[in-house]
């Protein structure tokens, strides 16, 4: 799913479809999606991600960012 697709989904449906692919990338890279400020952080980089390319993998996104923070996140 691109992230122009995701997009069109209704809101609470692309929160869930969102925080499913994040927890699963933070578990595959071995940390853990905090709440507060570190999670929105997170949320920002995903959504400037796919701002400038809505045609990019949503999964694809969201994996980068936490790659990214992965330094400064919570290891499980």
């Amino acid at each position: 799913m691109t992230c122009r697709e995701a997009h069109i989904l209704p809101p609470d449906q692309r929160v869930a479809l969102t925080v499913f692919l994040a927890e699963h990338a933070a578990r595959h890279r071995g940390v853990t999606i905090p709440d507060g400020e570190r999670g929105a952080q997170l949320a920002h980089l995903v959504r400037g991600g796919c701002t400038l390319s809505p045609d990019a993998y949503l999964f694809t996104v969201i994996d980068r960012a936490v790659a990214v923070e992965a330094s400064r996140l919570p290891k499980r």
